[in-house]
């Protein structure tokens, strides 16, 4: 029988992860460059900021945040690029860089989605990182 493969490292990951971006945001930005606009809606009504958010792609949350794109926008499903980026993230330094950067962008820090505030999602999730990062910016459970 062949051996089986050995599992990715974390680094390799990582480094994967790092790589998957540059080769988006280099998509991105030609697509903005030939007129299209950042705030297209997908099928639940959400940005691309949603979608980069969720995933713990900074380097285009960078760059869709350089846009006029609504930092505050709520989907179908009811959540910001805010929620999602605690909801559907790990917590982990990449989700913690986008919770930084969308703050620091004017992301309402206690609009409720499905009837819970950011810091009171973080912190269900032992997200402490993101929930201090939520704090400095006056979130409220």
């Amino acid at each position: 029988p062949l051996p089986l493969p050995r599992p990715p490292t974390p680094s390799t990951l990582s480094r994967v992860r790092r790589q998957r971006q540059i080769c988006i945001r280099d998509r991105l930005d030609l697509l903005l460059d030939a007129g299209a606009t950042a705030d297209s809606r997908d099928s639940f009504n959400g940005t691309g900021l949603i979608r980069a958010a969720e995933r713990g792609y900074p380097r285009i949350i960078v760059r869709l945040l350089e846009t006029d794109i609504d930092v505050n926008h709520v989907n179908r499903l009811g959540w910001t690029a805010l929620h999602e980026a605690i909801v559907l993230g790990d917590g982990g330094p990449a989700h913690v860089q986008v919770v930084r950067l969308l703050v620091d962008a004017g992301a309402d820090v206690n609009q409720a989605g499905h009837g819970q505030r950011p810091l009171t999602q973080a912190t269900s999730r032992g997200y402490d990182e993101i929930a201090a990062v939520l704090r400095a910016a006056g979130a409220q459970p």
